[in-house]
């Protein structure tokens, strides 16, 4: 069955078409590099119809029907391929379609989706060739999807080889967008009947839903060819416009964060106009509140976008010179005819084109302007980053230096502490010097001191008139005496002398403990504030060093395409 569906694909297609039609088959079969296969899962298709009204004054377009549809299912597509294209005539009127659509829903992205690999068409491999044989699409179509390269193609019908212009036209577009993958539109054209069919990859429901609704307000268009693609080109542009306005309004709030959007015209301050000023003084933000680093990934974000964009509206020009120049010609062919109805559909088509073509250009204008702006805002934040640093730096030697200075006044304390420990060992030894002078004149005078006392007393009578007695018999009372005062006093000598002991031991012992706690306090409340210190400034260092390469990095990275935008 599909080797009979790729034969009839390629029984009217040049050798080129047939040959890039079959690479595009082979290579993705074989998985090469884990693309995967070239076909996926279904999802849903959604079908337009529009069929003008034909009465005998001829073509009616803008009394036609259109009508929509979804289908959930591969079956219920097939089924629709086989409908009828005339409708019953009702009243005398004929109604033909002259306009057939089917879109089909793009695969969601799992995960980080690289857009670089080929995202899997949609539908099955016997579904795509049973619609690419039915509305004779163009066999270069599967190879043009498969490429990077290939933005549009125009073949001809070759079952018609008398004349060039007697077979169908098929054109193949194709584009990339940053909010979905990437976007094709297969067409066909009959130019005898006036009829063409259109075969949609790459959009999301809400993107189709919107492809639709425009294509059925443009009534008056709907017979050229061309509506579906400029329809699709159009919607891009918006989205495009979009981006720009919330790339303007992101960096707007990143300029106001970092106080440049306060700015004066010079002739407004000279002729006293203050109300255009952007922002008071005390309205400006202090940059130091300002997350750089995140302020710096929202910037690179916003310079990627910028530069995506702006190659696709580049690259799109050329599509537009395409379909312009094909226009241009059906109009010249219609003209040779005699058809004024689509001699004027044509012109109206190139009307439209030209206002695209403003349209872009005006968006594209900006891009440059932006993208100056992000240059100087980059360059703001890597001088905000060095002057974070600087800050960091100075703190950081204000702090060394408060270290020096209290290691000093120590170092002059200790001094003071060990000139004042050595006149107090000077006075001391005077004092033992002194105390052994004394010491030494009292051991010399007290042994003729104690025996002039001594014999002094009454009990001895050297000068007694009766006769040779000359000691008392009651010296015995003065040796008990003596002896039991002196044990006394030596005993409380002793007992006052450990009591005191023992109570300066205890004193000593408290004052170390309290010493001992004070300094461990004193310590511990330095390193407390000297580690706080010491990380904040090292998270400050931080900041600075990990964007600042990557903010200058990611900045030349300006080819990196974006996966997504919240609008």
């Amino acid at each position: 069955m599909e080797q009979s569906l790729l034969d009839q694909l390629f029984e009217h297609a040049s050798p080129l078409e047939t040959t890039s039609t079959k690479q595009a088959l082979q290579i993705r079969d074989e998985s090469g590099q884990g693309k995967g296969d070239i076909f996926g899962e279904f999802t849903k298709a959604y079908t337009f119809e529009w069929a003008a009204t034909q009465r005998h004054t001829g073509l009616h377009v803008q009394d036609g029907t259109a009508t929509k549809h979804c289908m959930q299912s591969e079956e219920q597509v097939a089924a629709w391929l086989m409908k009828d294209t005339l409708k019953p005539s009702p009243q005398g009127e004929t109604h033909q379609w002259n306009l057939r659509i089917i879109a089909f829903e793009a695969l969601k992205p799992v995960g980080a989706m690289d857009r670089h690999l080929f995202v899997p068409l949609p539908l099955s491999r016997k579904l795509f060739l049973q619609i690419s044989v039915h509305f004779e699409l163009s066999a270069a179509y599967l190879g043009a999807l498969t490429s990077r390269n290939v933005e549009f193609s125009r073949a001809f019908d070759y079952r018609n080889t008398t004349t060039e212009n007697s077979g169908k036209l098929k054109y193949v577009f194709k584009q990339d967008w940053s909010s979905s993958p990437k976007v094709s539109v297969a067409l066909t054209y009959d130019p005898k009947t006036r009829q063409s069919v259109a075969v949609v990859f790459g959009l999301y429901e809400y993107y189709i839903d919107r492809l639709f609704s425009t294509v059925e307000e443009s009534r008056s268009l709907l017979l050229a060819p061309m509506i579906v693609p400029i329809v699709a080109l159009e919607h891009q542009t918006q989205r495009y416009e979009k981006t720009s306005a919330h790339i303007r309004r992101t960096l707007n709030e990143a300029e106001r964060a970092t106080g440049m959007r306060f700015f004066a015209n010079p002739s407004w301050l000279e002729n006293g106009v203050t109300d255009n000023i952007l922002y008071e003084p005390e309205e400006i933000a202090d940059w130091r509140d300002a997350d750089l680093i995140k302020m710096s990934q929202t910037v690179n974000t916003i310079a990627s976008y910028v530069a995506f964009d702006e190659n696709q509206l580049k690259r799109t020009a050329s599509i537009l010179d395409f379909i312009e120049q094909e226009t241009a010609e059906l109009r010249d062919k219609c003209f040779e005819n005699q058809e004024d109805d689509l001699v004027f559909m044509h012109n109206a088509m190139l009307s439209k084109l030209r206002q695209l073509r403003a349209y872009r250009s005006g968006i594209l204008g900006q891009y440059p302007y932006l993208a100056k702006r992000i240059g100087a805002h980059t360059q703001t934040l890597l001088n905000l980053f060095t002057l974070k640093d600087n800050e960091a730096m100075k703190t950081m030697a204000e702090l060394s230096r408060q270290d020096n200075i209290a290691i000093l006044k120590l170092s002059e304390t200790s001094t003071q502490i060990a000139e004042d420990s050595r006149a107090i060992a000077s006075a001391t030894a005077r004092d033992s010097s002194s105390m052994r002078v004394i010491a030494n004149v009292t051991i010399l005078f007290l042994p003729a001191t104690f025996i002039a006392t001594f014999f002094s007393m009454s009990f001895f009578n050297f000068q007694h008139p009766n006769g040779p007695k000359t000691v008392a018999t009651e010296i015995w009372i003065y040796v008990v005496c003596a002896v039991a005062l002196t044990l006394l006093i030596q005993a409380l000598w002793v007992y006052m002398s450990r009591k005191l002991e023992l109570r300066i031991s205890k004193m000593q012992n408290q004052e170390e403990v309290a010493e001992q706690m004070l300094l461990s306090a004193k310590v511990n409340s330095r390193l407390t504030q000297y580690t706080s210190r010491v990380k904040s400034l090292t998270r400050v260092r931080s900041e600075r060093a990990q964007p600042t390469d990557r903010a200058s990095h990611d900045l030349a990275k300006t080819t990196f395409r974006p996966n997504s935008l919240n609008e």
